[in-house]
């Protein structure tokens, strides 16, 4: 039995397989230009609102967004002066004479509730980061991390986006 004939260069796989389509690079232009951070802020509110229009959170932020915006990030500002100087003399004397925590950091901590909301709402922390981006549809790949690719691959950020409302339903 005479051997069979050689294939072709071109036809022998020799354990290579065909190359794939790359995931196309996500569109990073900004739904809006990112405003500058007031001048009255402190460096570290100054440093934490370019983090924030840095990140891919931002990508969907509208005009009408950045005014809540401001006003979360002046109330972290105020949060965090209130503290500074609250925690420069802890305690301090009532009316009646009795030792009361400074008024400032009573102050500082009822502003908690209303960032937290503003947190929330904007992604500033993790789960919320997370909950916007499942709701936003968007991984780390980008806004559409399955194109390009062939049926048979899943790209490793892929994922469904959830229905967050129906996750409260059944959570209650």
């Amino acid at each position: 039995m005479p051997d069979p004939t050689p294939k072709l260069p071109e036809q022998r796989a020799r354990g290579r397989r065909a190359p794939t389509q790359g995931v196309p690079a996500p569109d990073l232009t900004p739904a809006i230009t990112p405003p500058r951070y007031k001048e009255n802020w402190s460096v570290a509110t100054r440093k934490a609102w370019v983090e924030y229009w840095s990140s891919p959170i931002a990508l969907h932020i509208t005009g009408s967004d950045v005014s809540a915006l401001v006003s979360l990030f002046d109330l972290m500002d105020l949060r965090d002066r209130l503290r500074r100087q609250g925690l420069k003399e802890i305690s301090t004397r009532g009316s009646m004479g009795q030792v009361v925590v400074n008024p400032l950091l009573a102050a500082s901590t009822g502003l908690n509730p209303a960032i937290l909301a503003l947190q929330d709402r904007y992604g500033l922390n993790p789960t919320a980061r997370l909950l916007l981006t499942a709701r936003l549809g968007i991984a780390r790949n980008g806004p559409n991390p399955g194109a390009g690719t062939s049926p048979n691959e899943v790209p490793e950020d892929t994922f469904e986006p959830i229905d967050l409302a129906a996750m409260a339903r059944r959570t209650g």
